[in-house]
């Protein structure tokens, strides 16, 4: 199974956004070059099965959530998405390298057919709509030491659902 590993907050790599990824050299048994471990920057976009997606590791919404009031995940990446701008806190309160050229965050009016974003308090899904018809499947993902839960997305029907670890 490939599994991709998003930095976030308090990970072994640099804390500006975006994030560069972690070093192999910390997960030597994972980083061999015949495993299936990528360690993307975050955010992260790629493509699976034709589906654009975009992935964080919830960082910048958050952050968004205390400076807004704004309790929703899926209400947050709404107006993210609606803005066009993936960190809009960025850097006043959230750090980020400095750019001079461009601000990589802009989304230059493209919608992911999926967004993902990590460590939130709780599972949500919810589609979001643009204005010219875009629409974007939102799945906020809780954070796993919390709640020893895992969430999937069938890509065949864009069905989420969750299972959970541990004791019942």
């Amino acid at each position: 199974m490939k599994v991709d590993l998003v930095p976030g907050l308090g990970d072994p790599c640099t804390q500006q956004m975006p994030q560069q990824p972690i070093h192999r050299a910390c997960l030597p048994k994972s980083s061999a070059p015949e495993t299936s471990l990528t360690l993307p920057t975050n955010p992260y976009q790629f493509t699976l099965d034709g589906l654009d997606f975009l992935a964080t590791s919830g960082r910048t919404v958050s952050d968004l959530r205390r400076l807004s009031g704004v309790n929703s995940s899926s209400d947050l990446m709404r107006l993210i998405l609606r803005w066009q701008h993936l960190a809009p806190t960025c850097p006043d309160t959230v750090d980020g390298f400095p750019f001079d050229k461009r601000d990589p965050f802009i989304m230059d009016d493209e919608f992911p057919h999926v967004m993902v974003v990590g460590n939130q308090p709780s599972l949500e899904s919810d589609w979001f709509e643009g204005s010219n018809g875009e629409k974007s499947l939102m799945i906020s993902v809780p954070r796993f030491s919390r709640t020893q839960m895992i969430v999937l997305l069938d890509l065949d029907t864009m069905e989420v659902t969750s299972e959970r670890f541990g004791k019942d």
